[in-house]
C-alpha cells in the first residue's frame, strides 16, 4: 500500500512487519564492507526498511514520527549511530591487530567512526513498535568485519544514549515508557520486571500487593522477564527474578527458554576454532576483545537457571 511517509510498503506476515525502502544516502552511501556491486552501476541511496507492526494495524504515529525525525534530520542521526558503531568496534578489536599488520592486509583499522567506511555497511532500518515519548526506536542493521556472522545493530532513540547490540539482545533495548493505551494492556509479568529494573520498589511492592503474577505473560508476543534479564548478563536481576517464584522454563516468542537463550548467546561469544590461515593469525596475534566478565556472568546465570530446574530444548 502507499503510505505516508513511508510510500510504497507491503505487510509480510511472514516478517511480522511491514516492508519498504528507505531513501537514506547518508547511511546507504556510507561503507564498503560486504557490498555486491552490480556491473559497476552506482548503489541505490536506500536501505531496506522494516516497520515492525505483527497484528498488521498499521504504522503506528510513534513509529512515523520517529522515520520523519530521521529523513529531517539524517546526517546528525548517521553520526550518532557511528558513534555507537565505532564503540562496538573498539569494544570487540581494540588492540587485535598491530596497525603495520592490518595495513599490509589491506584493512587499516579504524581510529575514529568516519574510519569505519572499510569495515562496514548499512543494511535494514527497523523501526520499533514499542516506543519513547511518542517516538519509536530506531536500529540500524549493519554488516561488519567484526562480526561477520551476525552483524550489529544499533539502536537510535532522540532521547537515549545510543546502544549497540546483537539480534538476541535486541528486545532489552526496546522499552516502552508507558505514554498511551498500549501500555496499560502490558502483561502482568512486564510490569513487574519494568518495576525492577527501574529500581521502582514501592511500585514493585504495589503491583505483588494487588495480586501481579510475575508468570502472567500474556498472550500477545509473550516474552518472560527471566528471557529478557538472563541474556543482559544481570545476576541481580535473574537472582531476583527467581526469588519472586519466575517460571525458568517459560518459553519467549521465539520458542526458547531463557536458558536457551543464554546457552545461545554463550556459543556466540565463546572464542571459535580457527578456519583460515588468516583466522589463525589474528589468534595469534591475541584473543578477541569480548568482555570475559560477560561470559563469566552468563555462565553463573545458566548455574543459577538449571539450579532453579531450568530445562534446554530436548531435555526434561
Amino acid at each position: 500500500m502507499q503510505h505516508e511517509p513511508f510510500g510504497n510498503i507491503v505487510h509480510l506476515h511472514s516478517d511480522e512487519g511491514w516492508r519498504g525502502d528507505a531513501p537514506l544516502p547518508e547511511f546507504a552511501n556510507f561503507g564498503t564492507f560486504c557490498i555486491e556491486e552490480d556491473d559497476g552501476r552506482p548503489r541505490k541511496p536506500t536501505l531496506g526498511l522494516r516497520i515492525n507492526d505483527p497484528e498488521e494495524r498499521g504504522p503506528s504515529p510513534q513509529q512515523q514520527a520517529a522515520y520523519r525525525f530521521l529523513v529531517e534530520n539524517e546526517p546528525a542521526v548517521r553520526q550518532a549511530v557511528l558513534a555507537g558503531l565505532f564503540k562496538s568496534y573498539t569494544d570487540y578489536h581494540t588492540g587485535l591487530i598491530p596497525d603495520w599488520i592490518a595495513k599490509s592486509l589491506g584493512v587499516p583499522p579504524a581510529t575514529n567512526p568516519e574510519g569505519l567506511r572499510d569495515h562496514c555497511s548499512f543494511m535494514e532500518l527497523e523501526i520499533s513498535r514499542e516506543h519513547h515519548h511518542g517516538m519509536s526506536y530506531l536500529a540500524s542493521h549493519v554488516n561488519c568485519t567484526w562480526e561477520p556472522e551476525h552483524g550489529m545493530i544499533i539502536v537510535y532513540h532522540r532521547d537515549k544514549p545510543t546502544e549497540w547490540a546483537t539480534a538476541d539482545c535486541l528486545v532489552d533495548l526496546f522499552q516502552s515508557d508507558g505514554d498511551d493505551a498500549d501500555q496499560e494492556a502490558r502483561a502482568p509479568s512486564q510490569k513487574l520486571f519494568d518495576a525492577l529494573v527501574y529500581g521502582d520498589e514501592e511500585g514493585l511492592r504495589r503491583l505483588l500487593d494487588g495480586g501481579a503474577d510475575i508468570n502472567d505473560i500474556g498472550a500477545d508476543r509473550p516474552n518472560p522477564p527471566l528471557c529478557q534479564a538472563a541474556p543482559s548478563g544481570n545476576i541481580v536481576w535473574v537472582r531476583r527474578l527467581l526469588a519472586l517464584k519466575a517460571d525458568p522454563n517459560l518459553k519467549d516468542y521465539r520458542g526458547r527458554t531463557a536458558l536457551e537463550c543464554v546457552r545461545r548467546l554463550l556459543s556466540q561469544l565463546e572464542p571459535k576454532k580457527p578456519k583460515n590461515w588468516f583466522e589463525r593469525l589474528l589468534r595469534w596475534l591475541g584473543p578477541l576483545q569480548v568482555d570475559a566478565g560477560m561470559r563469566d556472568r552468563l555462565r553463573e546465570i545458566v548455574q543459577l537457571l538449571e539450579a532453579a530446574g531450568a530445562k534446554g530444548s530436548g531435555e526434561k
